[in-house]
């Protein structure tokens, strides 16, 4: 300490404007550094990023291995979610309509990731944040950013992690943030996209862009979760999304696509979707998601659908009896 005021002293009496200039920037660095200096603002809610959370998130190794290692069959699930702003009024009640989501997938070993629809040829980056392309994102919990980007059964609070980085609140929404505090929704997971909605691109973008996330035995799942459609796709799509698949899983490996969307010819819910939109966002049924999902004999429920639970159970009853029923329709 007496070496620091010493360096101070001289770094003061310094006449040239260099050497204090010098002094101010080590002062500012090193109070900083040790935490002297607040590193948010007051009035602003820290988005935290837990470094080593393991001890308070995961199970212990014996739970862990009696809740997996019983021959349950894998199937690993990755979630496509449009999160632009016409997705709020969904997003932001899942506690309500994926409620027994996890739950219902106990049958099976599952695995989870997320990852969102803006997959735009034109545009890298949304509000200063890049954009995921495929990519999956960590998760979080309680408004901490976990340091996983994978869900699974060792993860004591998994049902809680699976809700709170699939729900997204609408801006300028403070009930759910401690008095005087607030945090930029767009700055949490599933974070915020432009209005360039393409879940099928991001599909297959995410193929090549999470390589040895998934586990090589396990069945795939993928579930588009939209109002809209994918603004790229054309006739071929389907077909290109398998190929690309193969390419990268190979021929063994089985794909499935399941979709949360506006079903075609759902009339009633096209008309509550566009009803309850914000700032005049428009509603499209999910006509290429849908060719996707029939396409891999997947299964398609309308987002209007107060409870979202019978799709796990389809994906577990897939996974178990390795079949489909040639329906694609959950009504």
């Amino acid at each position: 300490m007496r070496g620091l005021l010493n360096l101070c002293c001289l770094s003061l009496t310094n006449k040239k404007p260099v050497g204090r200039l010098l002094f101010l920037l080590f002062f500012c660095v090193i109070f900083y550094g040790c935490g002297f200096f607040p590193h948010t603002l007051p009035g602003i809610l820290e988005v935290k990023d837990l470094d080593d959370p393991s001890d308070e998130i995961l199970l212990s190794t014996e739970e862990r291995d009696a809740d997996t290692f019983k021959g349950k069959k894998p199937v690993d699930i990755l979630f496509v979610v449009d999160t632009s702003y016409s997705m709020v009024q969904y997003l932001k009640k899942v506690d309500q309509t994926f409620k027994d989501f996890i739950p219902t997938l106990s049958p099976v070993s599952w695995k989870i990731a997320f990852t969102n629809a803006d997959y735009d040829p034109n545009a890298f980056s949304y509000y200063g944040r890049d954009l995921f392309k495929g990519k999956i994102m960590k998760l979080e919990l309680n408004g901490n950013i976990l340091p996983y980007s994978t869900l699974h059964v060792r993860f004591k609070s998994n049902k809680e992690i699976f809700i709170d980085t699939l729900k997204r609140y609408e801006q300028g929404d403070v009930s759910h943030f401690p008095p005087d505090q607030y945090i930029n929704p767009c700055d949490l997971p599933p974070y915020c996209q432009g209005n360039v909605r393409t879940p099928v691109y991001s599909l297959i973008s995410s193929f090549s862009a999470n390589k040895n996330v998934f586990r090589n035995h396990a069945d795939f799942v993928a579930v588009i979760f939209t109002n809209g459609d994918d603004m790229y796709s054309n006739n071929d799509t389907a077909n290109l999304m398998m190929e690309e698949f193969r390419k990268h899983h190979g021929r063994k490996k089985k794909i499935s696509v399941y979709s949360i969307s506006i079903i075609p010819g759902d009339e009633k819910c096209f008309n509550y979707d566009q009803a309850n939109q914000y700032n005049y966002a428009s509603s499209h049924y999910g006509e290429k998601v849908h060719e996707v999902v029939q396409t891999t004999g997947g299964k398609a429920i309308s987002i209007c659908a107060p409870n979202y639970s019978p799709l796990a159970s389809e994906i577990v009853r897939s996974t178990l009896n390795n079949t489909s029923d040639g329906s694609t329709i959950i009504l």
